[in-house]
């Protein structure tokens, strides 16, 4: 499984099988993951659940009110911090198959 970076004229392809967001990506394994863990509040608006995957620490980030995956911060074995925040949810959207199509690279 690779993660597709799209620009008008090319595109990258990431391999996710060694990264924190293949974890993040499969919703069976987050449901089963969270399932024994503590939720933590922060604040009025958002629930996180802490875990370690793959020697990476994972933080996500739900909606209190919507439930909805708001975002993640993970710490690699190198102590790098990533933080991803989704600010447009949609849900259930058709999407336009030529949104797929991959440019000619040079």
């Amino acid at each position: 499984t690779s993660l597709v970076i799209k620009t008008s004229s090319s595109y990258y392809l990431y391999p996710l099988d060694k990264t924190p967001l293949n974890s993040i990506l499969n919703k069976d394994f987050l449901l089963k993951k969270i399932k024994n863990l503590n939720e933590r509040s922060i604040g009025d608006n958002f629930i996180n659940y802490k875990f370690i995957e793959k020697e990476n620490e994972i933080n996500l980030f739900f909606d209190k009110k919507t439930f909805n995956l708001i975002g993640w911060q993970t710490i690699d074995i190198y102590q790098n911090v990533s933080i991803t925040y989704l600010s447009s949810i949609k849900r259930n959207q058709k999407l336009d198959k030529k949104l797929f199509i991959l440019p000619k690279q040079n």
